[in-house]
């Protein structure tokens, strides 16, 4: 990890989820966490959704987060049996995730993907104010990209494919945006809307 501002390195692991991790919690009034074109492979779920319980999840709860990369160059890759979201965030608002490639690398994990923890692409749960564009997102045991419980999100211009599941879901949101995005290969539905309000 390494501030932009001054070149020094901050923190440093051969894991890239504590990397993201570590970044986020430096940031704890928010900012920017950029990720040069590059795959890297997560053994553990970046934003730690604890184990897929959404009443005992010990997480960062740190808004303002931009999270992004060069494009589908910068690749975020699902270690095997990794089994979790290959980005999740919880109970935080304003986050901003864009130009990245997810890739959830289906074959290589073990875990069904019918339960707790979810094996989808960018899993945003409770949140305000949450944009996600310009993503590749592909190959999940369940969903591309999940938002839960949220309210005045946007999910903007994504290229969506092979996923084993819906490739886009909302659920139980309110006021959301789901504009522009490509959606392919979904082995259930497209773009699906589920759930009360």
């Amino acid at each position: 990890m390494q501030d932009c501002s001054t070149g020094s390195i901050l923190f440093y692991s051969a894991n890239t989820a504590a990397v993201i991790n570590h970044a986020i919690g430096y940031l704890t009034n928010g900012g920017k966490i950029f990720i040069k074109a590059g795959t890297y492979t997560f053994t553990t779920t970046p934003i730690n959704l604890g184990n897929g319980n959404f009443a005992a999840v010990g997480t960062t709860s740190v808004s303002g987060i931009e999270l992004y990369g060069e494009g589908s160059s910068t690749i975020l890759n699902a270690g095997t049996n990794m089994n979790g979201a290959v980005i999740g965030v919880l109970n935080a608002n304003n986050w901003y995730i864009h130009d990245l490639q997810i890739n959830g690398n289906r074959a290589s994990q073990s875990g069904s993907g019918g339960a707790p923890p979810y094996l989808n692409g960018i899993w945003i749960i409770n949140s305000a104010n949450t944009t996600i564009e310009h993503c590749y997102v592909h190959d999940t045991k369940t969903v591309g990209i999940y938002l839960v419980s949220g309210n005045s999100d946007a999910i903007l211009y994504n290229n969506v494919v092979n996923n084993n599941a819906n490739g886009i879901q909302v659920g139980w949101s309110t006021n959301d945006l789901i504009q522009g995005n490509t959606v392919n290969g979904a082995s259930d539905v497209g773009i699906s809307i589920s759930g009360s309000g």
